[in-house]
């Protein structure tokens, strides 16, 4: 996956926790920053500003804080549900192409959502 399309999958992923999950669930806010944690590690371009308007109503600051994040998989888990309830199947897909380990090790994918609500 290019760094381009690795950008891509990080602005549908936020867009699609923020469509998902409660305006006041503060997890969301946690996940986001796991997210651009993980873009930080490829060469990808500054591209919070695709989605302000869900940064700001999540209050997440930029940029964002160095220091301990929640693990990617939770992200993965919850960005699981957000698949399922919305009938997004190509969103896991393209996270188990990227990090095929991680979901292999945890067993991942748009039908297993580990009992994650929203």
């Amino acid at each position: 996956m290019s760094d381009h399309e690795v950008e891509d999958l990080v602005e549908h992923s936020v867009r699609a926790l923020d469509a998902c999950f409660p305006v006041d669930d503060r997890r969301v806010r946690d996940w986001i920053g796991a997210l651009y944690r993980f873009q930080d590690g490829h060469d990808c371009s500054f591209t919070q500003g695709r989605v302000e308007d869900v940064l700001l109503r999540r209050g997440f600051t930029l940029p964002v804080p160095p220091g301990d994040s929640v693990p990617l998989i939770d992200v993965l888990r919850a960005l699981s549900v957000a698949a399922r309830e919305t009938g997004d199947r190509e969103l896991i897909a393209q996270w188990c192409d990227l990090v095929p380990g991680l979901c292999a090790l945890y067993d991942l994918d748009v039908d297993e959502a580990d009992g994650l609500t929203r």
